[in-house]
């Protein structure tokens, strides 16, 4: 394996001297079935994923994917390079991402969307869970985890104190039912649109102190306790359609830091 991955760097270091030299053209045909974009694993390898590499990093597509286990295959076929900087997925399709799905690979920036639309029946089934180690590999490399339109109603929000670097979380159009705790330093946008919770306990952002932006529309909160008392630097809070009549007065800091 050691001998196959010093084969690879040769290549990409090759390829790289002649696309600054002739031109990427040079390597391969655009119009070419298996168009490969160095350092990404063979396309035949990671079908019915794509990856392309751009602005120095590596992005893996694989919303074509049919099923848990395709993914599961794909992402324990051969990735020479495992370090991707963006990873997509599509929700219709996937039921369960278990601890072990995407292998050794490591990802910055996560998105998982329904993508037959909002309104399409096929969104109506979607992923329900998502294990607690999933992407334990990439603790110390992701930055952004985005779930669009899902069935998941519970989430392992304590693990994401345990990301090194994330600073956006996501989790809109999904039956989430209790408002969660969370515990990072290091998270700064929270967006938790249209779940099902109706309200916000006393305290339960304080473990999030570099939070700027919480949205919260299209829930049913129909009131707000002393959530926000340590939040000093709290830029954005969007909270319309909901069902709140009252403000709880507190102490929290809109202006951001002087």
């Amino acid at each position: 394996m050691t001998g196959l991955r010093l084969a690879y760097v040769f290549l990409f270091l090759a390829s790289c001297y002649i696309q600054c030299c002739y031109g990427v053209d040079s390597i391969i045909g655009h119009d070419d079935p298996y168009y490969r974009t160095l350092p990404c694993p063979n396309p035949e390898d990671i079908a019915p994923c794509a990856c392309f590499y751009f602005n120095e990093g590596m992005h893996m597509n694989c919303t074509h994917i049919s099923d848990d286990e395709e993914l599961h295959q794909v992402f324990h076929s051969l990735i020479p390079f495992p370090a991707f900087r963006s990873l997509s997925l599509p929700t219709e399709r996937l039921t369960t991402l278990s601890e072990t799905v995407f292998g050794e690979v490591t990802f910055e920036n996560v998105e998982i969307h329904c993508q037959s639309g909002i309104h399409n029946k096929d969104c109506d089934e979607t992923l329900t869970t998502i294990d607690p180690n999933t992407f334990m590999k990439s603790v110390s490399t992701l930055r952004s985890l985005e779930i669009y339109i899902s069935n998941i109603s519970e989430f392992p929000f304590d693990t994401i104190g345990e990301y090194l670097n994330i600073d956006t979380f996501r989790l809109t159009n999904s039956p989430l039912a209790t408002f969660p705790t969370i515990n990072s330093e290091t998270l700064k946008e929270l967006y938790l649109i249209n779940n099902t919770f109706r309200e916000i306990p006393a305290h339960v952002l304080d473990g999030v102190p570099k939070l700027t932006h919480l949205q919260l529309q299209h829930n049913n909160i129909d009131s707000l306790a002393k959530a926000f008392m340590k939040l000093k630097v709290l830029l954005n809070l969007v909270n319309y359609s909901s069902q709140l009549t009252r403000l709880h007065r507190t102490r929290f800091d809109l202006s951001g830091p002087s």
